[in-house]
């Protein structure tokens, strides 16, 4: 009973059903080990059975009743555990048919006995002495998180068959869609490189000061959040810029307007049309503007919870894609000390890759180079010139390293190109991908060149009208 005197959720109907299963059969708490915990169960004499039956499978021994009963009796822990009668009673539990439906029901049910638990302990403590307000907060908001994530873990378990059938759906329509089934970045040579962005993985897009990379984010952004089927929120943390230097960089890539112009209202009757279209255009985009200094991994989860909850309520989406601008700014949890800036920079980074596969989005992830590609005589960046960690380029799934040559020119011999040179790819091709630039409107420029990633393009218009997708289906039997 609870101190409000209620009975907490509970289904002994559920928990007697499974164990009645897993002593009638053995195979039935192979199917159900993953999905259960001892803790999961409400009575405490059910907890006892099915810890026992795991230590028995554990040790390679059955887990049928008469080996049950004898563990229990052993461990002085029969009696408890509701002795031989009870035993009895679960033999005579009627079958059931989807065992793990109910072992799920039994989770579910725990759950919303951990969340009452976490709230009467975050209310009892809010009344006492609780520090820092706004710490005290960020921390009730991760504890009753971590009730609801748990249901939204998946099977670290695959089956072959289930791994095939996943691999050939994206396969197949990637070939009927004649391009990557990712998340476009906007840029078409790109994602034929790299496969577009996927969950559960980070993009590093790195380059020294004035190489464009707020402008790559900012476009990925826009490309991302005008996608459909479904459509897909977007999150941009940005530690380096305020929020409204962000909104000016997007007012100027939609409108085409000179971003100077735009910061200091020098704007004609024409171009101030230009500005408001542009302004009622973005306004209605699913994207959501993180301005925080010193952002630390803690504080951009919790960021990402609300934000999910807001893109859901607004717009009708899910969270999509997350960018941040940039690693090298922010800050640890506050609870570590380093001996130097590669340890903190690589517990950071793998923060990150948690957050993208917790959340299951692509991240985009901003890093500054060190000044060893300046040195070079052509000047283009090396993945060695990432600044501050290994552990950037092990955490990464791709890095793309930013290069404009005319940085390093006077302005009369400006050219207005790009370069995104791909340094890895897991899975994709690396090499240079080359893009136009508009200095004056900070905008990158889609243009397709005839590199090797655009034979990609051309076997997928020699497929054409060829695919036929009832005669692709016939080559895919389920076991």
């Amino acid at each position: 009973m609870t101190e409000l005197g209620l009975v907490p959720p509970s289904d002994l109907d559920a928990e007697g059903a499974v164990l009645s299963a897993i002593l009638l059969s053995p195979e039935a708490l192979d199917r159900v080990e993953s999905i259960l915990k001892p803790e999961h169960f409400y009575a405490d004499c059910n907890r006892l059975i099915f810890s026992a039956a795991r230590s028995l499978a554990a040790q390679g021994r059955p887990c049928d009743m008469p080996m049950v009963v004898g563990f229990l009796r052993d461990a002085n822990a029969l009696q408890r555990a509701g002795g031989s009668p009870y035993m009895a009673e679960l033999m005579g539990q009627p079958s059931v048919v989807r065992l793990e439906e109910t072992a799920r029901r039994i989770v579910d049910k725990w759950r919303l006995r951990s969340l009452i638990r976490q709230c009467d302990e975050i209310r009892a403590e809010a009344y006492g002495g609780v520090g820092l307000v706004q710490e005290f907060v960020q921390d009730a908001e991760a504890r009753v998180y971590s009730v609801a994530q748990d249901a939204e873990r998946s099977e670290t378990l695959h089956r072959a068959n289930d791994v095939m059938r996943q691999c050939f759906t994206e396969t197949a329509e990637a070939r009927k869609a004649g391009k990557p089934t990712g998340l476009s970045t906007g840029f078409l040579s790109l994602d034929r490189r790299i496969g577009g962005l996927k969950p559960g993985r980070v993009y590093v897009g790195a380059g020294r000061p004035g190489m464009g990379k707020t402008s790559f984010l900012t476009h990925v952004a826009k490309s991302v959040a005008l996608s459909t089927a479904p459509a897909r929120g977007v999150f941009l943390a940005s530690v380096e810029m305020p929020a409204k230097q962000i909104g000016d960089r997007l007012i100027a890539q939609e409108s085409g307007l000179d971003t100077r112009f735009i910061e200091n209202g020098v704007l004609n009757p024409n171009q101030w049309r230009q500005y408001t279209d542009a302004v009622n255009v973005i306004g209605k985009w699913p994207l959501l503007i993180e301005e925080q200094g010193g952002l630390a991994i803690p504080r951009l989860r919790s960021s990402l919870r609300r934000a999910a909850r807001t893109l859901e309520r607004d717009h009708g989406t899910k969270l999509g894609m997350v960018g941040v601008d940039y690693l090298q700014l922010m800050t640890d949890d506050g609870g570590g000390k380093f001996s130097n800036e590669n340890d903190r920079i690589t517990k950071i980074s793998s923060g990150l890759l948690a957050i993208a596969k917790e959340f299951n989005v692509p991240v985009v992830l901003l890093s500054q180079l060190n000044r060893e590609c300046e040195k070079r005589q052509d000047k283009r960046p090396q993945m060695s010139d990432l600044r501050g960690s290994g552990s950037i380029e092990q955490d990464a799934h791709t890095v793309i390293l930013f290069f404009r040559g005319d940085v390093y020119r006077e302005p009369r011999d400006r050219d207005r190109t790009a370069e995104f040179i791909v340094a890895k790819c897991r899975g994709g091709q690396v090499g240079t991908t080359k893009v136009g630039y508009l200095d004056h409107c900070t905008k990158f420029i889609d243009e397709p060149d005839d590199d090797p990633a655009d034979e990609y393009a051309r076997a997928a218009a020699e497929l054409g009208e060829q695919f036929d997708e009832q005669m692709d289906a016939q080559h895919w039997t389920e076991n």
